[in-house]
């Protein structure tokens, strides 16, 4: 995890979700914030460990009513701030989908019937996160 995580608070990272379109719930809110550049190569791949995560599709923001349709998610390994996110890592069809990963940082893309919606997500060694995505 970038330094900048691990010092950032509870707090902090609620207020740096409040305009993004990813919200991440575990007892509290964590996440990338808005103010933070996308992690480089080095914290991309192989750190030791795994974590659970969980993808859910929102209409919107403000209802937070999850999408009821199949959804393909595609789940890449991040390549950093211009990367080509060319390495798949999981394909996996549902609307709530659970995967286990190693730890690290990785941009998932949901494919429904109104497009694409992407994000930056990370896992975190023994962690569960349910990431929830809103729908472009």
């Amino acid at each position: 995890m970038p330094e900048s995580h691990s010092q950032t608070s509870l707090l902090s990272r609620r207020k740096a979700l409040a305009g993004l379109g990813l919200l991440a719930l575990t007892g509290g809110l964590a996440g990338c914030g808005s103010s933070r550049d996308l992690p480089s190569r080095r914290y991309a791949r192989s750190r030791s460990g795994s974590g659970n995560i969980s993808l859910a599709l929102l209409t919107d923001s403000s209802s937070m009513r999850r999408v009821g349709e199949n959804i393909d998610w595609r789940v890449y390994h991040h390549e950093g701030a211009g990367g080509n996110h060319s390495y798949l890592v999981k394909q996996q069809s549902g609307a709530n989908p659970r995967m286990r990963l190693p730890s690290g940082w990785y941009y998932v893309e949901a494919h429904h019937s109104r497009g694409v919606s992407t994000h930056t997500v990370e896992v975190m060694r023994n962690n569960s996160l349910d990431y929830y995505i809103v729908r472009d």
